[in-house]
């Protein structure tokens, strides 16, 4: 019996080591696959939420609300050599309140689709990517605005009031470039999104930045292909009754403050013959070490949202990746239809990143 035992225990053992040795054999390949080609993959995901009182015109909305500030999961990654690398970024966001066009369709989905993209990075000559993102107008903005994704201004998410619209959204059927940095902080990007009807009116979207010691200035152009449509079913987000758009931005930021501004200049096109100026200026200081103060003020001088708005707001990190916040936040339209808009609000974001 002892030595059926001693059999039996030998055997396992056995088959324990060929299994640990396989194991080794194959972590030992893809280390050395590693040399010829880096994988690096992270899921993440920022869940943001605010709690507070709201009075908007607009809306109808007047009382006490929780919202869902745009949270979002994710994947991103990428493989290939020292240089050159394939890259892929795919991002859902994720309602946490019950609410927005979902709820009311009756089919309140608990993830909506926000981008996919795919394509080639290299340091040396620059990305190449494709699929469904955020314009690089777009991403000038939002790098101005220390209350986006907030319930600041007129929604629960997106830019503050005095950016344009096309500061929000994601536009499909991109092909874009956007070049290596050069001459110690400068770089260009260049984009067209495809028009798949037999209209072939396509947009584009072009523009320069440099960015080095804190400063940072840069211009966007964005040209509509097709400005005298009534929605945004192709082409740039929010673009409809658009012609053209330019955007002037610039910052500067320290490791205490910083002053940023965005001024926009929208050509309408003839049918609806409204040319517009957004003007928006925001600033932050650090006043310890985890406490950072922030405000902001915006202008829109034509238009149905011609007004004035102002934030302002205290961000506190409680944690590394974990900030809470309390936020007032005035928006007055010229249009009494609209009306005015007084926000009140405390909120939360909550990061998260695992990497492999």
């Amino acid at each position: 019996m002892l030595e059926n035992n001693y059999k039996v225990n030998y055997d396992m053992g056995k088959k324990m080591r060929n299994k640990l040795k396989n194991v080794l054999m194959l972590s030992s390949l893809l280390a050395s696959s590693s040399l010829y080609a880096d994988f690096n993959n992270t899921l993440y995901g920022d869940f943001r939420f605010s709690a507070g009182y709201i009075d908007r015109n607009s809306t109808g909305t007047d009382g006490l609300t929780a919202n869902n500030n745009a949270s979002r999961i994710g994947i991103k990654g990428s493989v290939g050599g020292t240089d050159l690398k394939a890259i892929y970024h795919l991002q859902a966001g994720s309602k946490n309140d019950g609410a927005g066009a979902g709820a009311a369709a009756g089919n309140n989905t608990s993830f909506t689709a926000r981008f996919y993209f795919a394509g080639l990075k290299s340091s040396t000559y620059g990305s190449l990517i494709y699929g469904r993102h955020s314009t690089a107008y777009k991403m000038s903005g939002l790098r101005v605005d220390p209350f986006y994704d907030t319930s600041a201004g007129l929604g629960n998410g997106g830019a503050t009031y005095g950016l344009s619209g096309m500061t929000n959204g994601f536009t499909n059927n991109a092909i874009a470039y956007i070049s290596p940095t050069i001459f110690g902080g400068g770089s260009a990007n260049a984009a067209i999104y495809i028009d798949d009807s037999n209209a072939n009116r396509h947009d584009v979207n072009f523009g320069v930045q440099y960015a080095a010691d804190g400063i940072t200035v840069g211009v966007q152009q964005a040209i509509i292909g097709n400005g005298s449509k009534t929605s945004n079913s192709s082409g740039i987000a929010n673009t409809a009754g658009i012609d053209s758009s330019t955007r002037l931005y610039a910052g500067y930021k320290t490791d205490t403050w910083s002053l940023t501004g965005s001024y926009e200049f929208q050509i309408a096109d003839d049918l609806f013959g409204t040319d517009t100026n957004h003007l928006y200026l925001a600033g932050t200081y650090r006043v310890l070490e985890k406490t950072k103060l922030a405000v902001s003020v915006g202008h829109v001088d034509d238009g149905p949202f011609e007004g004035v708005g102002w934030q302002a707001g205290i961000f506190y990190n409680i944690l590394p990746k974990t900030e809470l916040y309390a936020l007032y936040s005035g928006t007055y339209l010229e249009d009494d239809f609209k009306g005015d808009s007084n926000v009140a609000m405390v909120g939360v974001s909550h990061k998260f990143a695992l990497s492999h």
